[in-house]
């Protein structure tokens, strides 16, 4: 063994030529401790193993986590403390190939409810194609973000040094200088979609929509309006600043139309159109309450009359065309020289940082256009700017993130008044409404929540929808010279197809757009448009959604999982005597990889809700709790009247925060799981560098009752001792009649304050089981990857106290010989030639 203590030791020498056997020793211990990616998915330019950045958490620098790493990998293998300074943990990475990163992991199996999305995607944009002189299609996305960083070999002049921008998840060793304390670049990416005459998938050839709607004329509605070619545009913002939300987004959409107004003009009396279509990913798709209503706000400011809001499954949005414009601009700017007047932001005040962020922005700004041809460009370029360079023409200006959160929230517990009176809202001085901006937004969070004859929206998994109801008042109404067309867009909604055209189970849409359908003509696939102008468009909300037919069916047979085990994760073809497999593919319309892809899912989540329940029950029993909980009172203090269960989840994450060094909290972890990050970041702190923390913290004294408050004055006064019986009861009488007298005086607010009062505790109720639920269901895998890992012969994540160390495979087995199974003989991968190789073969068959 080397023992490498100080860089002196190894001066002018080469770790590759005198010490080539500690190379590969770490390298073996590493790609043994984590799961490494060799080039993943071409982010990295050289062959290197990368840790991922989740396994370098805890407290200290960078040096020393990214030491204490590697020291724990080697004690993994039985080698003990191997480096000893930190001084030699950049040179020794760098040599051996080593990096941290961010490896973004994408499953190349579909989703089970792709072709669901897809499908309802390629509907809306045959409505953009048959309509454009009405309609637009726009897409919106942030592209990966940017991090200023600094080469400490650039020659430095003054008080400027040379700049570059890295992806933040790709990242070497870092030299930023303080790069983490200047904002990240978030690019905003805005795609106009094109429309050409015969480019369009799903459409038989020789096809006429107006041989099955009547109303259809393509002079008027389509082909005045052509060709229309795409546009690309984005909007460069400071992350720190202005993070990625629908609020963000939405201003972005509103001043990309007042940037490009001639775009969004109808060719027949110059409007604006009235229909529009936008594509977001998932992430910050229509489930979120903020984007649904920043959809009616932006509807409601544009006079639109339709807009539909789409998002594709999970990890599929990266297919979309304005995920081109992303990596045309990543391309663009990725490793270009910025020149900023700053050397130190660590080392700078708020003032300075501010102003060097600002000269950066500028100088990103001032490298667009960047080239784009793909998807007939209009120039074949993307252009770019600072946002909010563009007033908007009504006067509006959208609310920032934070105050867009904190308006929803008065809204959901009706204190909607006090919001208005308190915040600091933008000036709008020019935004003139009837009521003013109070009456803007509270109508537009009316118009969100109506239901019934007056209701216009329409809320689905993937898709939200908004759409002109003449009979709530509150909607804008379109220009009276647009009714024509607009009604033609009516009956292609509801699918109201001519006589002769229609089949027996034909049935009228609901005025929305209509929602995929199995086909009864192609095995496993949806309806094309012509099936469903025969068929109809009449479902219900989701009704053949793959994903929640599944959990519908998973929940009336619980067997189905475990029947998926067994049969080494794969269906059976026949279970008792009847087919299951292919009759399960063809009611999900789905195939057999996507069903097995998603079976596995769901069964790792149940694995990993037993490793949860198992990692409470030992921290119950081996002391680990009352060990952090002893923690936690160090830190930041006990109440005195602390209750059963404390530490609660808000008590350790303060906790977590106050403990030195980058420590990240895990996204809607559960309390074992923070527990559990907080005594293992404890024990690998050194005992100089544990905080001392604070002394305990009082109870909050609590007001006493009225009827014990009146018996503590009649015992503290001067003729305490004459107090009798009697007394207290003539002070409890009096204060009970008091009680009655103001229980009995009616109060016109008392009923609205209960009841507000009984649906905020109802709601914090239902966020709390909400949010227990889906941390139920996604359990932090880099809380829990530090109490298991994976055997080498069954490949399963176990606990690792059922693991053991087996030197001859270099790596932890299951500790039970007879229920580990080799993964060869499971039937899911063909077992490795264990002697001889195919050159042997080839020589023995000369």
């Amino acid at each position: 063994q080397h023992t490498l203590r100080d860089e002196r030791l190894v001066t002018k020498q080469r770790f590759e030529t005198n010490c080539p056997e500690v190379l590969d020793l770490l390298r073996a211990a590493v790609a043994a401790n984590t799961e490494v990616s060799y080039k993943a998915r071409g982010d990295t330019p050289i062959d290197a193993l990368i840790v991922q950045k989740e396994e370098l958490r805890g407290a200290g620098g960078q040096a020393a986590r990214f030491r204490r790493f590697l020291n724990l990998a080697l004690a993994k293998r039985g080698l003990g403390s191997f480096i000893k300074a930190d001084s030699l943990v950049q040179r020794l990475a760098s040599v051996a190939g080593i990096i941290s990163a961010g490896v973004l992991h994408i499953k190349d199996a579909g989703k089970i409810g792709t072709m669901w999305c897809s499908k309802g995607t390629q509907v809306a944009k045959l409505g953009n194609y048959f309509y454009p002189a009405l309609c637009r299609y726009l897409g919106c996305d942030q592209m990966k973000l940017l991090k200023p960083n600094s080469d400490h070999n650039t020659r430095m002049a003054g008080n400027h040094t040379q700049w570059t921008l890295v992806e933040s998840r790709a990242m070497q060793w870092s030299h930023s200088t303080g790069g983490d304390h200047l904002s990240k670049i978030g690019c905003e990416a805005v795609l106009l979609h094109s429309v050409r005459e015969g480019h369009c998938t799903g459409l038989p050839d020789n096809f006429e929509l107006s041989d099955y709607i009547a109303s259809y004329d393509p002079a008027k509605y389509f082909k005045p309006a052509l060709p229309q070619k795409a546009l690309a545009h984005m909007y460069v913002h400071l992350n720190k600043r202005s993070p990625e939300s629908a609020w963000r987004d939405f201003a972005d959409l509103s001043e990309f139309i007042v940037r490009f107004p001639h775009r969004f003009l109808t060719p027949v009396g110059r409007f604006m159109v009235p229909l529009l279509i936008l594509t977001r990913d998932n992430a910050h798709g229509v489930s979120t309450l903020a984007t649904r209503y920043c959809a009616i706000v932006f509807a409601k400011l544009h006079g639109l009359y339709y807009l539909n809001v789409i998002s594709e499954e999970a990890g599929q949005s990266r297919r979309l065309a304005h995920e081109g414009v992303c990596g045309a601009a990543s391309r663009g700017l990725t490793g270009l020289s910025f020149d900023l007047p700053i050397n130190a932001p660590d080392q700078a005040d708020e003032a300075t940082t501010r102003w060097a962020e600002d000269d950066l922005q500028a100088q990103v700004v001032s490298k667009f256009p960047v080239t784009y041809k793909t998807g007939d460009a209009e120039d074949g370029l993307v252009s770019g700017e600072v946002p909010r360079s563009t007033l908007l023409v009504s006067g509006f200006v959208w609310l920032s993130s934070a105050q867009g959160a904190a308006l929803l929230e008065a809204f959901q517990k009706g204190r909607a008044s006090t919001f208005f009176s308190t915040a600091q809202l933008p000036a709008m001085e020019g935004f003139e409404y009837p009521g003013g901006l109070q009456a803007f937004f509270t109508e537009c969070w009316t118009m969100l929540n109506t239901t019934g004859v007056m209701g216009c929206t329409k809320a689905c998994e993937h898709q939200f929808e908004y759409k002109f109801n003449p009979s709530n008042p509150l909607c804008v109404p379109p220009e009276p010279e647009l009714e024509e067309g607009l009604a033609s867009f009516e009956d292609f909604l509801s699918l109201n197809t001519v006589e002769g055209k229609r089949a027996s189970d034909w049935t009228k849409g609901d005025g929305f757009l209509a929602q995929p359908l199995p086909s009864k003509r192609r095995e496993l696939k949806y309806c094309d448009l012509v099936e469903r102008l025969e068929r109809g468009g009449a479902t219900a909300v989701d009704e053949w959604y793959p994903k929640l037919m599944l959990d519908d069916l998973l929940r009336r047979q619980p067997m189905l999982l475990r029947l998926f085990t067994d049969n080494h994760h794969s269906l059976p073809e026949m279970h008792r005597g009847k087919p299951l497999r292919g009759a399960l593919c063809s009611l999900l319309c789905v195939t057999e990889l996507a069903l097995h892809a998603e079976l596995a899912e769901r069964v790792a989540k149940e694995e990993y809700k037993t490793l949860y329940e198992e990692m409470k029950t030992r921290q119950e029993e081996d002391g680990t709790i009352g060990y952090v909980s002893a923690i936690v009172e160090r830190l930041i203090g006990k109440p005195a009247d602390a209750r059963h269960g404390w530490p609660n989840i808000t008590h350790l994450k303060e906790t977590i925060k106050a403990l030195p060094g980058k420590v990240k909290i895990p996204t809607s972890a559960k309390r074992a799981v923070l527990i559990q990050l907080i005594a293992l970041t404890w024990r690998d702190l050194p005992e100089s560098e544990r905080p001392r923390g604070r002394a305990n913290t009082p109870a909050v004294p609590r007001a006493p009752p009225p009827r014990r408050q009146m018996e503590q004055e009649l015992i503290k006064g001067a003729d305490a001792p004459a107090v009798d019986a009697s007394a207290l009861a003539a002070a409890h009488a009096a204060n009970d009649e008091v009680a009655a007298a103001i229980a009995a005086t009616p109060s016109p607010l008392s009923d609205a304050v209960t009841d507000a009062e009984e649906a905020e505790e109802a709601e914090a109720e239902e966020a709390t089981l909400r949010a227990e639920a889906e941390a139920a269901e996604a359990l932090v895998e880099t809380a829990l990857a530090v109490v298991t890992d994976t055997c080498q012969i069954c490949q399963r994540r176990v606990d690792v106290q059922r693991l053991r160390w087996d030197a001859t495979r270099w790596s932890n087995v299951c500790k039970d010989d007879s229920a580990c199974v080799p993964l060869a003989d499971t039937g899911r991968k063909r077992a490795r030639r264990q002697e001889g190789s195919y050159a042997q073969l080839a020589g023995k068959s000369k």
